[in-house]
């Protein structure tokens, strides 16, 4: 293995051990598949069953060895982190030998990567999921490549677009042998899923359809304008590069290339026209590619000397822009966090509460994980709330949840114990329901 590539992944390994370390405040979506994971092993009072299933058995075969954890979860994240600059250079190495590298440092040290690479989300196990597809088929090797796309798939609903472009790019070139092997171990990873969701639901895809009316619901559909300042923030300067990639892709046959470009446009149209919210995170599934893309058109113009140094300086550029958004975001949350409004509420609930009381709040998540407690959203009037569900604590704050009028909370029945604030001007307030 390179030396500069196993410096990489040993610097980045102790880099979001370190911010971890700095910042071990879990993300909402965080919580819901901890949550989940402890469903599996003991008893969980707070889970969210309709999320996708492969990261919550990732980290329930984690704690069946380490017990539960959330630093093992984060381990493995981290991990998991490092297996996809290894792959990602692993492919880079095939498509640009002996220039594979700086491929490599544009992706690791992109702001998606900094920033996700150690939560426990989806992204980074999807990210490895999809890079072991295309690398397999750079090898020819269908069937492991059907099975990773499975994997993808149940690791975010949403990439079922990665096996319907790898189909019908095969279909396409008359790869009929190919594309039933293809299809044949995609469908193997779902079979488990399919007989789980039939015994819990008696719904073969139940989470899928749960996940889909979820964001249907409660999505807000987000204009035209903002998926293309997200593309924008994501690829910074590679989107000058990745025209000529597809042309140089296109003109000389790069078939793998050619697949990432059929899957990215995809992809790329179903972010733009039909996902309601537009994350940034949401383009990380097809971000690898895209740097990928991007490298080619560096290389393609990299063959004019007069244009060779542009090509280089795009680049660097590239690489150090890719930092900066993620450093100045993990540096905020680092800063508020200590002794952040969270920590001190759970501080002050600590002893005050047990699994089986139910606490109402617009951040609820953080709650059900910490305390393994029941909790809710403010789903209705409070005191319907209380009739139909008899919490024992309100708990609201303006900057980490939905907005919620806390002037319906004043009355005999609900009576403010404590409020909250740390130093970026959060607050969070505690209200004790009265019987």
């Amino acid at each position: 293995m390179d030396k500069k590539l196993i410096a990489l992944m040993a610097f980045f390994g102790l880099l979001f051990i370190i911010l971890n370390q700095l910042n071990p405040t879990l993300l909402w979506d965080e919580n819901a598949y901890l949550g989940n994971a402890r469903s599996h092993l003991t008893t969980s009072n707070y889970t969210e069953d309709f999320r996708f299933p492969i990261l919550e058995w990732l980290i329930t075969g984690a704690w069946f060895f380490t017990g539960e954890s959330v630093l093992a979860a984060k381990l493995l994240i981290i991990i998991l982190s490092l297996l996809t600059i290894l792959i990602f250079y692993a492919i880079s190495e095939e498509l640009f030998p002996k220039k594979a590298f700086l491929a490599t440092m544009i992706y690791s040290f992109s702001s998606l990567f900094l920033y996700w690479g150690f939560r426990v989300y989806t992204e980074i196990p999807l990210i490895l999921f999809i890079l072991l597809s295309f690398y397999c088929i750079m090898k020819d090797k269908y069937k492991l490549a059907g099975l990773f796309s499975g994997l993808a798939f149940l690791t975010k609903f949403t990439v079922a677009i990665l096996p319907f472009s790898v189909i019908l790019f095969l279909l396409y070139n008359k790869k009929f042998k190919k594309t039933i092997l293809f299809l044949s171990f995609f469908l193997i990873p779902l079979i488990p899923w399919i007989i789980f969701n039939h015994l819990n639901y008696g719904n073969i895809i139940w989470d899928f359809l749960a996940q889909y009316e979820i964001v249907d619901a409660y999505g807000v559909k987000q204009p035209f304008s903002i998926a293309l300042q997200s593309i924008a923030r994501v690829l910074g300067v590679l989107i000058f590069l990745i025209p000529f990639g597809v042309y140089s892709a296109l003109k000389d046959k790069k078939k793998t290339l050619q697949m990432m470009i059929f899957y990215s446009a995809i992809m790329l149209g179903y972010f733009i026209f039909f996902i309601k919210i537009k994350y940034d995170r949401y383009l990380f599934p097809i971000f690898p590619c895209l740097v990928l893309i991007a490298y080619e058109g560096s290389m393609y113009i990299g063959k004019s000397k007069k244009l060779k140094v542009f090509a280089v300086l795009l680049l660097i550029v590239s690489v150090l822009l890719g930092t900066i958004p993620a450093i100045e975001r993990i540096s905020s949350e680092i800063y508020c966090n200590q002794n952040g409004v969270i920590s001190q509420t759970f501080d002050y609930l600590n002893g005050k509460v047990n699994s089986s009381d139910l606490i109402v709040s617009n951040y609820w998540p953080y709650f059900g994980y910490h305390f393994n407690s029941k909790v809710s959203s403010i789903w209705s009037n409070p005191e319907d709330i209380v009739r139909v569900q008899g919490p024992k604590y309100f708990i609201i704050s303006p900057q980490l949840g939905d907005y919620f009028n806390e002037s319906l909370l004043d009355s005999n029945r609900f009576i403010f114990e404590k409020e909250f604030i740390d130093k970026c001007n959060r607050n969070s307030s505690v209200y004790k329901v009265i019987y």
